[in-house]
């Protein structure tokens, strides 16, 4: 029996596969940057019902690319990091939101990539749609779809050893001021006020990003404030250092003078025992012993 698939079937099911993959990856991405609740041992296999919620929301309303389902798509797995990982509220966001924009600065990176490939093959872009998938062309729509979360998924290690080496040591409400306006615009979730509200919507999405972007100057210059205070830090630890350094070379010194000094008093002590004693010949062969 054979499965023949519209070109629409087709595109939804390749968004969908392909969703399933960046879940996947941001599952493993969770299970090495949270710490998983006491009564969790297994909180990656724990995670894969959650993969259900985004795709039970495609097959009531055939969404895979609107706003309303990529919100979907991104609570899944925050929902399920808030259910089975300790940490804060603003912890999950803040770890959630670094991952969604790792994937994002990937998949902005491959989507220029693919339309500079098309642009110098001189093939049509697809500009008429609602979405700028090729949706009548397979071989193009999977090339349009999979690279990104293929090289998602092999990076995710790297987006681990990013957090836990560097992004969770840094101020995380300055890291959220700094990528939220990076996060609506990338992700496009602001767009669900006009595809609900329509015209009236668009004032939520202006009003998202300015609050945002007042945001992202204010963690500007907090970041700003973090390096000079970091710049300072590090020039106080580097004197401090050669400070150290000096103090144990003066106590190596110090150290090495009262022994030598120990030394020359007992062999004085010595010498003045065998010269009391008359014993000059065996004093003068002990003086010549140490000449």
């Amino acid at each position: 029996m054979t499965l023949h698939l519209s070109s629409s079937q087709l595109f939804v099911a390749s968004f969908a596969v392909s969703h399933i993959i960046y879940q996947l990856s941001v599952y493993y991405y969770t299970v090495r940057t949270m710490q998983p609740r006491s009564r969790v041992r297994h909180p990656f296999g724990l995670s894969i019902p959650f993969l259900l919620i985004p795709l039970f929301y495609t097959f009531l309303t055939g969404e895979v690319t609107t706003a309303s389902y990529k919100i979907i798509l991104f609570l899944s797995p925050f929902l399920a990091g808030m259910l089975l990982y300790q940490g804060s509220f603003l912890r999950h966001v803040e770890n959630t939101m670094f991952v969604l924009l790792y994937a994002g600065c990937i998949e902005l990176t491959m989507g220029i990539a693919y339309y500079l490939v098309n642009y110098s093959l001189g093939l049509e872009l697809n500009i008429s749609s609602n979405t700028i998938a090729p949706e009548n062309d397979p071989v193009r729509l999977f090339l349009f779809i999979f690279p990104p979360v293929i090289v998602q998924t092999i990076f995710t290690p790297f987006a681990v050893l990013l957090w836990n080496n560097y992004i969770q040591k840094m101020n995380l409400h300055t890291l959220f001021k700094l990528g939220l306006v990076a996060f609506f615009i990338g992700t496009g979730v602001l767009y669900v006020f006009p595809e609900h509200m329509g015209a009236a919507g668009w004032f939520f999405v202006f009003a998202g990003i300015f609050l945002s972007s007042v945001l992202f100057f204010q963690g500007a210059r907090e970041l700003q404030r973090i390096l000079k205070n970091f710049h300072v830090h590090r020039k106080k630890q580097k004197i401090l250092e050669q400070n150290m350094s000096d103090f144990d070379q003066l106590r190596k010194k110090t150290f090495l003078l009262r022994k030598q000094h120990h030394d020359v008093t007992g062999h004085l002590q010595v010498i003045s025992l065998l010269l009391k004693e008359g014993r000059n010949d065996e004093a003068r062969k002990y003086i010549q012993h140490f000449l």
